[in-house]
């Protein structure tokens, strides 16, 4: 299918309707404050914290948002601080949008139930564009969030300057009716539509156009956010029982290196994430198995075209069904710890250090290694070693801040991202984190007690060189607790100011 194209004797009327028109959604006035002052070098965190506290409301949502599976955590957000600082501004920005959005279409009588399919359609292509831009690694995950959310918009916008447009549909219409009403009607479809509602709020240029390409199937190979939104629009309708979009969807993704193995975990993730987050935003959530048999139809469906006999069809299901199985185990909590996987803790590595990039928001990083672990698995054996990792862990998030960012990064080394917090400030949350262990004894559930000692790493963004990457700071972490180790363990040690980059070969 094409990108849609506009007819100009009505689009150009239209166009200046959608300038002109009081009746239109409009940004509430936290909304509006937070896009003024997005691309404002000297944003800070206060700035962002004294302008939601105006809206109590908002403040709310954003609590429960932080605390959502979506941002997988054991430690639970209990202030607003401590909300933007791990979602971020766009994510900030995106639920006081959403506001907006919730507000105005509980006002649109008739067209309400068309409103709320949509928004809906929205909910599920948002959560499904952040787990692709996980995956992609070139996309902002808060950008295709955000785009994805409002990529409907302009059927609200139709909704109230055309109404007669969809007059013709039923609550059984799918999107691709929609989009066949509007051209038919207005020359032009909705997401062309909510492209200009959008341009006027003064949204970034970069949501602006994801939104205007969001029904496009020729994907924009330099346009991986416009990719992603449309991708997840196709994922939405999927959900909504559309087979075809499901490999559309699944085709289009290969093509900007997201394979099968990556969209079927991508389907995981949304599942894991609806079932809280929808009802937050006022959205429906899907059957429980729906996304399981979207998976295991994805993959029966390449098993049929690719072998012809019973016998290995036979042999493949069950490869498939043993994929499945793995794919379901696979989540960003690690499953001994209960802290965040490596997966999980990369994308929130990546996430918090794009915050220092725009903003200036500083972080510190602590590498942390458990002294001699094999005395503990020679002495309590590999089960004792898991106990004590558990134990370990459940003392780390103890000691650290509500706010912190714990991961597993492999074996038996945890890396702790410290957010809004200085060097000397890092320092003194390590130097705490050492004497805890050297205080008290792990204890273990058959009664013995054990000795154990860390050392700890420590790197701030405050000793970066300018256009480092958030490798080198990880990599200065990990020199120091080398350094530690080096020294005798059972202390920690800081990077030198300032960091050199990683060396290139």
């Amino acid at each position: 299918m094409r990108l849609l194209t506009t007819r100009p004797e009505a689009g150009g009327d239209l166009r200046t309707r959608i300038r002109t028109a009081s009746n239109l959604p409009s940004p509430t006035a936290v909304a509006a404050r937070l896009i003024e002052v997005a691309d404002d070098p000297d944003l800070s965190m206060t700035m962002v914290v004294e302008v939601l506290r105006t809206d109590p409301a908002l403040s709310a949502k954003l609590l429960r948002l932080a605390n959502s599976p979506l941002y997988a955590r054991r430690r639970r957000i209990d202030t607003l601080q401590q909300a933007v600082t791990m979602l971020g501004l766009d994510a900030v920005m995106t639920a006081a949008l959403s506001l907006t959005l919730l507000s105005d279409g509980e006002t649109m009588g008739s067209t309400a139930l068309v409103f709320r399919a949509h928004w809906t359609r929205s909910v599920h292509a948002a959560v499904a564009a952040q787990a692709l831009a996980q995956r992609s690694g070139s996309v902002p995950p808060a950008d295709a969030f955000l785009a994805a959310l409002v990529q409907d918009i302009g059927v609200l916008v139709v909704a109230r300057l055309e109404p007669d447009t969809y007059s013709g549909l039923d609550r059984g219409s799918n999107h691709a009716d929609f989009i066949t009403a509007e051209v038919a009607a207005l020359g032009m479809d909705h997401a062309e539509v909510g492209a200009e509602l959008l341009e006027s709020w003064n949204l970034p240029e970069h949501v602006v156009e994801a939104v205007r390409q969001s029904h496009g199937f020729e994907v924009a190979q330099t346009d991986r956010l416009s990719s992603i939104v449309a991708i997840s629009g196709l994922v939405a309708d999927a959900i909504a029982g559309s087979a075809e979009a499901m490999h559309v969807a699944c085709e289009r993704a290969e093509q900007i290196s997201i394979d099968q193995d990556a969209f079927t975990s991508m389907l995981d993730d949304v599942a894991a994430a609806l079932p809280e987050l929808a009802p937050l935003l006022h959205a429906t959530v899907p059957p429980a198995d729906r996304l399981a048999e979207m998976a295991a139809e994805l993959i029966m469906g390449r098993l049929m075209s690719a072998h012809a006999t019973t016998d290995r069809l036979r042999e493949d299901l069950g490869r498939a069904e043993h994929i499945l199985t793995a794919m379901e185990q696979q989540n960003r909590i690690d499953p001994l710890t209960h802290l965040l996987s490596r997966r999980g803790l990369d994308v929130a590595l990546n996430e918090h250090f794009q915050q220092w990039v725009r903003f200036g928001w500083p972080m510190a990083v602590l590498f942390i290694d458990i002294d001699h672990f094999k005395v503990v698995n020679d002495t309590f054996g590999h089960q004792g070693g898991d106990e004590a990792l558990m134990l370990v862990a459940e003392r780390v998030v103890d000691v650290l801040r509500e706010g912190d960012v714990v991961g597993r990064y492999g074996g038996d080394e945890i890396v702790a991202i410290l957010p809004a917090v200085n060097s000397a400030d890092a320092v003194a949350v390590a130097d705490r984190l050492v004497e805890a262990f050297r205080d008290e004894p792990l204890r273990f559930r058959n009664g013995a007690e054990h000795r154990q000692s860390l050392s700890v790493g420590v790197a701030a963004t405050e000793h970066l060189i300018p256009r480092a990457a958030v490798a080198d700071l990880l990599t200065a972490a990990d020199d120091a607790l080398y350094e530690a180790k080096r020294q005798g363990r059972n202390r920690w040690c800081s990077a030198p100011a300032p960091i050199p980059p990683t060396p290139t070969t």
